[in-house]
């Protein structure tokens, strides 16, 4: 197992909390529209950009949706491991997804500490979607959820 991610500047022993825990942090509910917006394959191909073939989906427009996702705030997990407000020296928290590219690259993205860790914030660690526990689809065990940002920095099936 690894940790879910790792925060930037900050110790690499943390003890972070470990999942029946974290659900103990009280359950935080947060209703969201998650848009992945870039340049569709459709929009490369019209301005004469697109060169070459490319992997994954033809989103057209965009991959839109919604969703109420429940889980341990951010915040609590983090202070729970140590970390403290205005840290120094901390300026992102990274998430690691346990999935891989064929040349075994996860994928990955980051927030800002300020994100991470704002006291009226709403960044949570979700594992139910809907009112129902995490489906593989949607990120099983763990998925960052992060209202407010593309939907890109929502990380899938973070290790713990």
């Amino acid at each position: 197992d690894r940790p879910f991610g790792c925060i930037m500047g900050f110790s690499e022993q943390a003890e972070y909390p470990d999942i029946s825990s974290f659900i103990n942090l009280g359950k935080a509910v947060v209703f969201i529209l998650s848009a992945c917006r870039s340049p569709s394959m459709v929009d490369l191909q019209v301005y004469g950009i697109l060169v070459k073939p490319v992997k994954g989906l033809n989103w057209g427009a965009a991959a839109i949706g919604n969703a109420t996702w429940s889980g341990a705030r951010l915040r609590d997990i983090l202070l729970a491991a140590g970390l403290r407000d205005n840290q120094p020296g901390v300026t992102h928290v990274q998430f690691e997804g346990l999935d891989s590219d064929p040349a075994n690259v996860s994928y990955g993205a980051s927030i800002s500490v300020e994100k991470a860790m704002d006291p009226c914030g709403d960044t949570i660690l979700a594992y139910e979607m809907n009112g129902n526990p995490l489906l593989r689809d949607h990120g099983f065990p763990i998925r960052v959820v992060v209202p407010g940002i593309v939907g890109a920095r929502n990380v899938k099936w973070l290790g713990w």
